[in-house]
């Protein structure tokens, strides 16, 4: 065998990050998945089958491909290797894949051809690699040993499987184990997968089988699991485990693609099956800029452990990019699901004498299209006359008539369908504006990262709190308790939540104020600069053309670094990420 690997090019593309629970309005899924982008994976080179993760990187291998994707999505490296390569694992910087036998020719020998184990670097520079007897598909390492799952060709399904052991360091053979977990099964295990505690055996089930086995360190079968997973299975690397709970995950081809692309799921598993979660989402702090991340890290490392710690976020354009009340808003304007009565007599109040005739053609509107296009520059007029504070509670009066339980539904279903839909400006009041809802992946692993310290985590906004405790929920994978999540029906006021902070939130602390806020408008401008007590200030830098003239912007722009109160952060707004920089892309 030729040892030598042409290392494929690296500038292939990388990955568009979905964000949300659902973000492709598949209210089912509550997983953040990471896709692909084209022509990151080369074509014809198979289905993906193994997958494994450090703190640094993704590793597929793709029946004829390793490929090595960094946690934002840029493809670091990738080599051919011998078909079929199956499964693969990571142990002390060292990749082992488990390739199936080949034939002359590249076609597949069965389970009597002899298989093949191959040790990478963490660069895919290839080590060393070890024949085998049989085909082998399935690997993983537990303690220093290699578990290698044995593939067996065989007509019909059938029971029973065979797993060898390599010491990892020598790949000398160290005996082998039979298993089984009760059920039929074509060929043998696909992948294997190690969490600390137990050893998971995924399989090509028959028509009707559960295809997953949990077994002990010592291969003790200790339960059977029915799960969509077969293939592309691994433990995720322990910063995305939740309260010491293991988190997995999962890849497989997108169907229908021209050119092929994996999507990566995040599951937990609850005790039975396998279930989707969102605890994932939160593994990327490459779009911070360096002296926020420096300053954040900072705080919570200050605060580590103490009880009495906390912090407190702003919802809107801070904990996500898009507004949660006008996502809201835009789905009962689009849907006409109008529940205050008489909405022309109802919206009419306090609306000057000229502007009256289009209010009552908003609602005579025939459908959800004509609405949405006579709603928007009508609102665009009453927040500039008579102001921004009739305009806010103008528009507040279409959720009038809105049980909570109606509110929760609105909101549930309104951010499932419109999670990125983005490629707005933020400084120009358009429809297209409204829709877009993006709670970012750095954001999230802040929010795990604080709690994780000891550090609790608070919500003040000016939206309703019916519709932040769905945005703020596990659905979309914050998971703030439903008790730290406070609205503008909970007493938040804009421009006054430094005095909510004092009455609400320090005496549940100590009487202190909090280490850590975090905010984006001059609504927030109070607790940046009222609250002693504050460590560290975080600022999303909005600079719209309602902040040029703020003190709000004055305090961006002399914001001087890390061992400043004041961390201020950019974003690329249209496109729904944070960027390594001060200043945002509107």
């Amino acid at each position: 065998m030729n040892l030598g690997r042409v290392v494929l090019a690296v500038a292939l593309g990388g990955f568009l990050v979905a964000e949300g629970a659902g973000s492709i309005g598949d209210a089912s899924c509550r997983a953040t998945p990471l896709v692909t982008a084209s022509g990151a994976l080369k074509a014809g080179m198979g289905h993906v089958q193994g997958i494994d993760a450090t703190d640094e990187a993704i590793f597929l291998s793709h029946d004829r491909g390793l490929f090595k994707i960094d946690w934002t999505g840029k493809l670091l490296a990738a080599v051919e290797t011998p078909r079929h390569t199956g499964d693969i694992c990571v142990w002390k910087d060292k990749v082992y894949t488990a390739t199936h036998a080949i034939k002359p020719g590249g076609s597949l020998a069965g389970g009597d051809g002899g298989g093949l184990v191959e040790v990478y670097d963490t660069n895919l520079t290839f080590v060393k690699s070890r024949k085998l007897d049989f085909g082998i598909d399935g690997i993983t390492c537990v303690d220093g040993r290699l578990y290698i799952g044995f593939c067996r060709n065989h007509p019909r399904p059938m029971r029973g499987h065979l797993i060898g052991f390599l010491n990892a360091e020598t790949l000398e053979p160290a005996g082998t184990c039979g298993i089984d977990y009760g059920h039929l099964t074509q060929w043998g295990p696909q992948d294997l997968a190690y969490d600390g505690e137990a050893v998971w055996t995924m399989f090509y089930p028959a028509k009707g089988e559960p295809g997953c086995g949990r077994f002990s360190k010592d291969l003790t079968h200790v339960k059977t699991v029915k799960t969509p997973l077969s293939n592309g299975f691994c433990v995720a690397p322990k910063r995305f485990w939740r309260d010491g709970h293991p988190v997995y995950l999962s890849a497989h081809m997108l169907k229908g693609e021209k050119t092929p692309r994996v999507r990566i799921d995040f599951w937990r598993f609850n005790g039975t099956d396998f279930e989707k979660t969102s605890a994932g989402a939160a593994g990327t702090d490459t779009g911070w800029e360096p002296s926020v991340k420096a300053g954040l890290e900072q705080v919570i490392n200050v605060n580590r452990g103490d009880r009495n710690a906390y912090a407190v976020f702003d919802f809107d354009y801070t904990l996500a990019i898009g507004d949660s009340s006008y996502v809201c808003l835009w789905r009962i304007l689009e849907t006409r699901d109008f529940r205050g009565g008489d909405m022309v007599g109802l919206m009419s109040e306090g609306v000057p004498q000229a502007l009256l005739p289009q209010v009552e053609a908003v609602f005579s509107a025939t459908d959800g299209v004509q609405t949405v296009q006579r709603f928007w520059p009508l609102y665009r007029r009453l927040w500039n006359d008579p102001g921004e504070a009739f305009g806010c509670e103008w528009r507040s009066r279409l959720f009038c008539g809105y049980t909570p339980e109606a509110l929760t539904e609105l909101a549930r279903t309104a951010m499932h369908e419109n999670a990125r839909r983005l490629g707005h400006r933020p400084d120009v009041n358009v429809p297209s504006e409204k829709r877009g809802f993006v709670i970012l992946p750095e954001v999230r692993r802040l929010v795990h990262d604080l709690r994780a310290a000891g550090i609790a985590t608070y919500v003040v906004s000016g939206s309703f709190s019916g519709v932040l405790k769905v945005a703020t929920g596990p659905e979309f994978g914050l998971d703030f308790p439903s008790d730290c999540v406070f609205g503008c029906d909970t007493g938040v006021v804009a421009g006054e939540k430094a005095d909510f902070i004092r009455r609400r939130l320090a005496p549940r602390h100590g009487g202190r104020d909090p280490v850590l806020v975090a905010g984006d408008s001059m609504g927030d401008y109070a607790m940046f600069t009222e609250l002693p007590g504050v460590q560290r200030a975080l600022i999303f830098h909005r600079a719209n053309r309602r902040t040029v003239d703020t003190p709000l912007r004055k305090l961006i722009d002399e914001a001087p670094g890390p061992k400043d109160k004041f961390l201020v952060q950019g974003r690329d707004e249209p496109n729904g990420r944070l960027i390594p920089s001060h200043n945002s892309i509107f």
